[in-house]
């Protein structure tokens, strides 16, 4: 009782307004008073018919929980002060057993609530503090509803609407960056038309979705007349679609954009001339594209046929020698010798020889190889005509088993054939054959 009455004490000097309803020594003399404890509850108050009426302290063993203030046949109703389990505080009005009207609540992290209360909500007129942010305005069942002020943590300040404690509807947020946005949220971002003004000056005027900038709009470097300019389609937050670009020097482009760049067909003016129409692929002229690619190729063909090599002609002779006709293959194979060709030149040239070694026109290869030019001509003539040789012994020899086999078959056929006339021929005299009468 001692803990219990000291408790008692120290919450009633932090509030004078309880402190004057509530004094023991006065409270003891009111008629009803009475100490009761209830398994873990302990009240010190006054009572009627057996419930708590009139002025009275109700705590709870072990706990934080407590309340002091009026009762009204058990219920909590009129000046009220209550302590909860999780160590926050209610000072305030209450009706029906619920804070209803006036009062103020504090949570054990620093946070404060002063407002408008109905049936233990939040409701009506209220102010919300936190360290670093805090509300002025409405609320409606325990939420920010309807019109109020709200500065985050960043330092952003929004005025304007509210549902279910997100911005919705018009507003106007200030940024502590020094931008500023004007017009309509949903579900606490920008979405529908409104205006967005950039601390550097330039602005955009149009339509928002989810807080990106989508559908038609303006957007303006500065408010000055002199200055870039924009009139067209946004896709998330992006030009996309069809527009019309006005640079500050007077240069203007009206066409199609996609993701900030001139893509798809376009036309661009320079004073009022028009001085290009055409197609643009990534913000470039697709006829520079074009071009430049023209150019490109040209300088890779031209580049693969000079480097390494001084005569052009002589490359193209040497590919021309290299093909061989169907005509010159047959005589290859029928004479299997093949005349050579004069291709030294050419073939020094391909390699990249010094100019020294062209006068002596002799192939690398075979100045490597130091063989004679007569005797591996000859050899390989003569390995030529022993295996033509040998494959026509080959030939020869088939086609004569095959004749042979052949006549060999054909006599067996005719045996066969003169045995099987004998047998079906019948014996004379044996066979009497009756007249048909």
């Amino acid at each position: 009782m001692e803990s219990f009455y000291d408790t008692i004490q120290e919450q009633l000097a932090k509030h004078s307004e309880i402190a004057k309803n509530i004094d023991l020594n006065v409270l003891s003399q009111k008629p009803g008073f009475k100490i009761e404890q209830f398994n873990n509850l302990i009240y010190i108050g006054q009572m009627c018919n057996g419930k708590k009426h009139g002025t009275g302290i109700l705590k709870v063993v072990d706990s934080f929980k407590m309340y002091m203030g009026e009762w009204l046949e058990d219920q909590k109703s009129g000046l009220g002060y209550e302590k909860f389990s999780n160590g926050a505080e209610y000072y305030g009005s209450y009706e029906n057993n619920k804070q209803n009207g006036y009062g103020e609540y504090f949570w054990v992290n620093g946070e404060l609530y002063k407002g408008n209360w109905v049936d233990g909500k939040k409701s009506g007129y209220g102010e919300w503090n936190s360290q670093n942010q805090w509300y002025k305005g409405e609320w409606n069942n325990g939420y920010v509803e309807g019109r109020g002020v709200y500065q985050s943590e960043k330092g952003d300040l929004y005025t304007g609407d509210f549902i279910a404690s997100m911005k919705h509807g018009m507003g106007e947020e200030q940024f502590a960056n020094g931008d500023l946005f004007r017009g309509n949220f949903i579900n606490g971002k920008p979405e529908g038309y409104g205006e967005y003004f950039w601390k550097c000056g330039s602005f955009y005027q149009g339509f928002f979705l989810n807080g990106m900038r989508h559908g038609q709009g303006l957007w303006q470097s500065s408010n000055q007349n002199l200055c870039d300019k924009y009139v067209g389609a946004y896709q998330f937050d992006k030009k996309s679609g069809y527009g019309e670009f006005t640079w500050v020097n007077g240069t203007i482009y009206k066409g199609w954009f996609q993701d900030d760049l001139r893509q798809g067909f376009g036309k661009m003016f320079s004073k009022g001339i028009l001085i290009y129409q055409g197609e643009w692929e990534n913000d470039v002229q697709a006829e520079k594209i074009r071009l430049k690619f023209q150019s490109k190729q040209k300088t890779l063909d031209h580049t693969a046929q000079h480097w390494k090599h001084t005569n052009v002609n002589e490359i193209q002779e040497l590919e021309d020698e290299s093909n061989i006709s169907e005509e010159e293959n047959v005589i290859f194979q029928d004479s299997m010798i093949l005349p050579k060709k004069k291709t030294e030149k050419f073939r020094l040239t391909t390699l990249n020889i010094d100019n020294k070694t062209k006068s002596h026109r002799i192939s690398p290869m075979k100045g490597s190889l130091k063989l004679p030019k007569s005797t591996v001509q000859s050899q390989n003539q003569k390995h030529r005509a022993q295996s033509y040789n040998q494959q026509n012994k080959q030939i020869i020899q088939q086609n004569r088993n095959r004749a042979f086999s052949t006549q060999n078959q054909v006599q067996m056929t005719n045996k066969q054939l003169d045995q099987s006339q004998k047998l079906s021929i019948p014996k004379k005299g044996k066979i009497k054959l009756e007249k048909l009468k």
